[in-house]
């Protein structure tokens, strides 16, 4: 079965796959009329467009010679001159079968969350999901741990958009795949997120997941120590009013930044979650040094310099450095508008409230307007 243009191939599917139009527009992430003017040949795609749009419903683009004669100097005509595209149906009849798409998909995802936030990307990450969910009972490995790359990224941006069950969900979703496909790597990545996942919801079970990814055989170092990072926030969490203790929390932490030769993301996860574990137990100094690092880090990625540059406020707020805690909200102020993260939404609201306690001190004053300005509004309680 092949189509020669763009609308002969929507048409093809629509027929052959007893689809609406409105039914095609969504798995083609476009509207109804849009998809209406392809089919009547009112609209077309340039072809890089149209490759990626086809490959979400099994279809390739082939280009061929219109005369596939011998004659090379014809052959080097056709080169310059004279082509024709092929549609044609991928081999696996879905491109969710395909471990190097679903690969890209996982890219894809992760990138715009860490430049453009999580929020606007949950219903397209949970609709992928679904769509790979089968791999599990694959034979394909390189197809499961590419699913597996995949929901691990969903659920980050579940996270990011605060739905914990349903990250750690996806998480754990993912978490199986990576077993499924022996792929070491993936399970202690897996584990690493599900443990940050749960840490402000059920601390033990956050620590519990750290712990069986350190006791993962082949883990890298780069692994022990992000497993390491997260065990420490988890420990300390509640070590004032649990039987962890800030000694055992410390200790997780420094195990985390002794480890060398370390990936400057690494680092910088590192550095983050360092800031967390001393502002639980309240050495701010440390704290601010330790957040400072993870800004720098990831001062080119907008959700994760949100994400540390507004943990560091918090804990500025709550050591009573004002003036320090106003710098740091001019800065938070200039990257909030880049991400869309109901996250980074909460903790900007948390600033405000517990900064207006200073509104009288001129810099505060000025910090909160101008963070205040770029705030998003507070969901509507219905």
């Amino acid at each position: 079965m092949e189509a020669h243009n763009i609308s002969e191939a929507l048409k093809m599917i629509l027929e052959g796959r007893g689809w609406t139009q409105g039914r095609l527009g969504s798995e083609l992430d476009m509207d109804q009329p849009t998809v209406s003017r392809l089919i009547s040949g009112k609209r077309d795609l340039k072809i890089n467009h149209a490759a990626a749009l086809l490959a979400r419903v099994g279809w390739k683009i082939r280009i061929t010679p219109e005369s596939e004669e011998s004659d090379p100097v014809k052959r080097r005509e056709f080169i310059i001159a004279a082509a024709s595209v092929t549609l044609i149906p991928t081999p696996t009849s879905s491109p969710y079968k395909d471990s190097t798409y679903v690969q890209m998909l996982a890219n894809r995802l992760s990138t715009s969350e860490l430049q453009f936030g999580g929020s606007p990307l949950v219903s397209t990450a949970l609709r992928h999901v679904r769509n790979v969910k089968g791999a599990i009972t694959s034979r394909d490995r390189a197809l499961q741990q590419a699913a597996s790359n995949l929901a691990r990224s969903a659920s980050l941006i579940l996270y990011d958009a605060r739905l914990p069950r349903e990250a750690e969900e996806v998480g754990s979703v993912g978490l199986t795949l990576a077993r499924r496909a022996n792929h070491v790597e993936g399970v202690a990545h897996s584990l690493e997120n599900l443990c940050c996942f749960t840490t402000s919801v059920d601390s033990q079970k956050a620590a519990h997941y750290a712990r069986r990814g350190l006791l993962l055989e082949e883990i890298t170092s780069e692994h022990r120590a992000r497993l390491n990072a997260r065990l420490a926030v988890a420990l300390g969490w509640h070590a004032r009013t649990s039987s962890f203790s800030i000694s055992e929390s410390l200790s997780a932490m420094d195990t985390a930044r002794e480890l060398d030769g370390l990936s400057p993301i690494t680092k910088g996860v590192i550095a983050g979650n360092a800031g967390l574990s001393f502002a639980r137990i309240r050495n701010y100094d440390r704290a601010n040094s330790a957040f400072d690092a993870a800004v720098r880090r990831f001062e080119d990625l907008p959700l994760l310099a949100a994400t540390w540059r507004g943990s560091q406020v918090l804990a500025s707020l709550r050591a009573g450095q004002v003036s320090q805690a106003a710098n740091q909200m001019e800065d938070l102020a200039s990257i909030v508008p880049l991400v869309t993260s109901a996250r980074s939404d909460r903790n900007v609201r948390q600033i405000l409230t517990y900064a207006n306690q200073w509104h009288r001190v001129p810099e505060m004053r000025e910090a909160i307007g101008h963070l205040r300005s770029v705030a998003t509004p507070a969901p509507r309680r219905t």
